[in-house]
């Protein structure tokens, strides 16, 4: 989790980030952070093994599995064709519409 620098009183820019990381290592505030994204995955109903899953299936696919190489240029492979996670990440359709939920 990328971290922020902490402004407003109380914070110089020289002692940021000491205090920062300092602060995370307070169990109240660790727990207010897992709190928070435990919120925010409850809200969204997407996980971070969710979005890794995802981003794996994605950087690993096989692009033979899309489209044929030959002389005269590249075809796309016909979508009657394809496997169900090919033919998710070419058309960019997922199994349940993807929103947003409103809440801070």
């Amino acid at each position: 989790m990328p971290r922020r620098q902490q402004s407003g009183p109380g914070y110089s820019k020289k002692t940021a980030k000491e205090i920062g990381c300092e602060n995370l290592t307070k169990p109240n505030i660790e727990i207010a952070i897992q709190n928070a994204l435990a919120a925010r995955s409850k809200r969204t109903e997407i996980t971070a093994e969710m979005v890794l899953a995802e981003l794996a299936r994605v950087g690993f696919s096989n692009m033979a599995h899309y489209a044929k190489w030959n002389p005269d240029g590249v075809t796309l492979v016909d979508s009657d064709n394809l496997t169900e996670d090919a033919a998710r990440l070419r058309s960019g359709r997922y199994p349940r519409p993807l929103q947003r939920k409103a809440g801070p």
